[in-house]
C-alpha cells in the first residue's frame, strides 16, 4: 500500500495549491489514503481486465499497463473534482463517494 500512497501524494504535490490547502486544513493524509485506496483498487481491476482480454500479454505487462491506466483514472478524478469546484475540505469524502472508476 505504501507505493500507492507515495504515488497519490506525488499526484497531490503536482497541484501545489490543492496540496497546500489540504495540508493547511489537516486533510492531506486522509486525502492521500483515499486516493491510494482508489489507485490500488483500480490497478487490480485494470490488471485483471487486461489479463483476461489478452492472455499472452503476461502478468507483469498487464500489471504495468493496469497501473498506468489506474493512475490516469485517479488523475482524472482529481481534475474533475477541481473543475467542479470541490473544496479541499470535501476532497476525502468526494473521493470515497465518486472514486469508484474501476473497470468491470
Amino acid at each position: 500500500m505504501m507505493l500507492y500512497k507515495t504515488m497519490a501524494l506525488g499526484l497531490l504535490e503536482s497541484r501545489p495549491r490543492l496540496h497546500h490547502r489540504l495540508k493547511a486544513e489537516r486533510l492531506l493524509l486522509r486525502t492521500t489514503e483515499n486516493l491510494a485506496r482508489e489507485l490500488k483498487a483500480g490497478h487490480e481491476a485494470w490488471t485483471r481486465r487486461l489479463a483476461r482480454s489478452c492472455p499472452p500479454r503476461g502478468e507483469v505487462q498487464a500489471g504495468s499497463e493496469g497501473l498506468e491506466l489506474a493512475l490516469w483514472d485517479v488523475e482524472d478524478l482529481v481534475a474533475r473534482l477541481l473543475a467542479e469546484g470541490t473544496e479541499p475540505a470535501d476532497f476525502p469524502a468526494a473521493i470515497a463517494e465518486r472514486g469508484r472508476l474501476r473497470p468491470a
